[in-house]
C-alpha cells in the first residue's frame, strides 16, 4: 500500500503542473490494478463516470466535487480486451478519455495497417470476403488477443484469445458478418494495437 501511495502521489504531482481537468491511467504492478488519476484543481468537475464501450454499461461513478485531486484503483480482466470511456463532468464542461486495456496492459501505441506499413503485422480478407487471415511476428512473446468491431454500430462482434506464440498465423470465418457494413479488426500485443479496416 505504501508503494501504491508513493506512486500515486508522484503521478498527481506531475499532473498538477498541467491543466485542470486532466485524466490519466497508469498500471500499478504491486497491486496488479489500473489507477485512474484526476486533477480537479478548480473543483469545477462534480462526477467521474466510467463506461464500458463494448457493453454500454456504466461500471463506476464517483463524486469528486470537493476534491482537487482523485485516484481510484480498478480491477481488470486477466485476459481479453475492454475499452472504456472515462468522463469527468461539471455543470458547463465534460472532459473524456478513451482507454483500452488488453491482457492487463494499457494500449499506448496504435498502428493502422491500412495506412502504416508494418513488416510484423499483416491482415488479409480472402475467399470472396468470407475469411480474415491474420499473420504476426511476435518478437517479444506478448500475449495476443483479436477482436472485430462493427464500426457502424460501435459493437464488438467477434473476439478471440490467441496466446503468446512467437509466430502466429490464423484464419477467422467472417462469412456471417453483414454485407455492406464497415468493420475494424484489431490485434492487441502488449501495449500496442494493430488495426485493419474493411467492408464486408
Amino acid at each position: 500500500m505504501k508503494k501504491l501511495m508513493l506512486g500515486v502521489v508522484a503521478l498527481l504531482i506531475a499532473l498538477s503542473a498541467q491543466a485542470n481537468g486532466k485524466i490519466e491511467v497508469s498500471y500499478n504492478k504491486q497491486i496488479d490494478k489500473q489507477v485512474i488519476s484526476v486533477i480537479n484543481t478548480d473543483m469545477q468537475y462534480e462526477e467521474m463516470v466510467i463506461t464500458n464501450m463494448n457493453s454500454g454499461k456504466i461500471v463506476l461513478t464517483r463524486k469528486i466535487a470537493e476534491l482537487p485531486s482523485f485516484h481510484e484503483a480498478v480491477k481488470h480482466s486477466s485476459f481479453g480486451t475492454e475499452s472504456y470511456v472515462i468522463e469527468i463532468k461539471g455543470k458547463n464542461d465534460v472532459v473524456s478519455k478513451k482507454v483500452t486495456i488488453a491482457n492487463g496492459n494499457i494500449i499506448h501505441h496504435e498502428t493502422n495497417v491500412n495506412t502504416d506499413h508494418s513488416n510484423d503485422m499483416k491482415f488479409f480478407v480472402l475467399d470472396e470476403g468470407n475469411t480474415l487471415l491474420i499473420s504476426f511476428i511476435n518478437k517479444n512473446s506478448e500475449t495476443l488477443n483479436m477482436e472485430i468491431v462493427d464500426v457502424d454500430a460501435e459493437k464488438r462482434v467477434k473476439k478471440s484469445y490467441i496466446g503468446s506464440k512467437a509466430a502466429y498465423s490464423g484464419k477467422f470465418n467472417i462469412a456471417k458478418l453483414k454485407s455492406g457494413t464497415n468493420y475494424r479488426a484489431a490485434l492487441y500485443a502488449g501495449n500496442t494495437a494493430y488495426y485493419y479496416e474493411f467492408t464486408k
